[in-house]
C-alpha cells in the first residue's frame, strides 16, 4: 500500500509505503519535504517520553526515508468499522478511545503558548482557553492513527502533526469523532450517523459554540498544510450542510 498527500504544500509532502509481505512501513521525502521528514526524529524523541503510551518506533533513517517498526495489526476505525450498532461505536468510542486520550497530560492555555499556537490557530483559541490542552501538541489522533497489536496493546502511527505547543484536547477528539463519521458517510453506511454524532457531542459536553471554534480551528490548521482551501465562510457552510443533511440516515 502506497499513501501519498499531493494536496499538502511541498515541504509537508511525503509518501508512505507498508509492505506486509516484507514487514517494511517507511516515510519517503521529496527534495523540498527532507526537514519536515527529519522533524521525526526529535518528535520520536520527545514522545517517548511520555509513560504508558506506546508510539511507533522508527528504526532506521536512510538518505530521505525513515523506517518505522512493522507492527501486526488493525487500525482503531478498523474495529469500529466491524460494529453494527450506534451503541456498540459510542461504547468502544468512550471505553477505548476517550481512555487512551485521557493518559496524556493536560494544562491550561496560558500567554506563552498561546503565541506559539496563534500563526497556526488564529486567535479564536482564546474563546476556549478554559477547556484542557494536551502538553505534548499532538494533534492528529484520529481513529486510523491509532493502530491495535495482536495483544490489543494500542500504539500511536504518524505522529507528524506533533507541535512545540499544546493542542486543545476536546478539539483532538472532535475532530478525531467527524473525521470517522464522514469516513462512514462516504462508504453508504446505514447507520444513523446523525445520531452518533450528536450522542457523542453530548457526552463529551461539546456545545454549538465549541464545534465552531474547533471548526476555525480545524480551518486554520487545514490552511496551513495544503496548498489550497475554499475560504473560511465556503468551508463552514460545506461542515453545516454535511452534518445537518448528508449525515442522516440513507434509506
Amino acid at each position: 500500500m502506497i499513501k501519498e498527500n499531493n494536496l499538502r504544500k511541498e515541504v509537508f509532502q511525503l509518501r508512505t509505503t507498508v509492505d506486509s509481505e516484507k514487514k517494511i512501513i517507511y516515510k519517503e521525502a521529496n527534495s523540498k519535504s527532507l526537514v519536515f521528514l527529519n522533524s521525526f526524529i526529535e518528535k520520536e524523541k520527545k514522545l517517548k517520553k511520555i509513560k504508558n503510551i506506546s508510539f511507533n518506533k522508527i528504526i532506521n533513517k536512510k538518505n530521505n526515508k525513515i523506517f518505522f517498526e512493522y507492527i501486526e495489526w488493525k487500525t482503531f476505525e478498523d474495529i469500529l468499522n466491524s460494529f453494527n450498532t450506534e451503541k456498540e461505536i459510542i461504547d468502544y468510542i468512550n471505553n477505548n478511545y476517550i481512555n487512551l486520550i485521557n493518559k496524556f497530560k493536560t494544562i491550561k492555555l496560558d500567554k506563552n503558548n498561546y503565541k506559539k499556537a496563534i500563526s497556526i490557530f488564529w486567535n479564536k483559541i482564546l474563546k476556549i482557553k478554559n477547556d484542557d490542552f494536551i502538553e505534548n501538541g499532538l494533534l492528529d489522533l484520529i481513529f486510523s492513527n491509532i493502530i491495535i497489536d495482536n495483544n490489543w496493546k494500542k500504539h500511536i502511527i504518524d505522529y507528524e502533526w506533533c507541535f512545540d505547543f499544546p493542542i486543545n484536547k476536546k478539539y483532538i477528539i472532535w475532530r478525531a469523532i467527524y473525521i470517522f463519521i464522514v469516513n462512514l458517510w462516504l462508504k453508504n453506511s446505514k447507520l444513523n450517523l446523525d445520531s452518533i454524532y450528536k450522542k457523542l457531542k453530548k457526552e463529551l459536553d461539546i456545545n454549538y459554540i465549541n464545534e465552531y471554534y474547533y471548526l476555525i480551528i480545524e480551518y486554520n490548521f487545514q490552511k496551513y498544510v495544503n496548498k489550497s482551501i475554499p475560504n473560511i465562510f465556503t468551508y463552514i457552510r460545506v461542515f453545516y450542510i454535511m452534518t445537518k443533511i448528508r449525515f442522516k440516515t440513507k434509506k
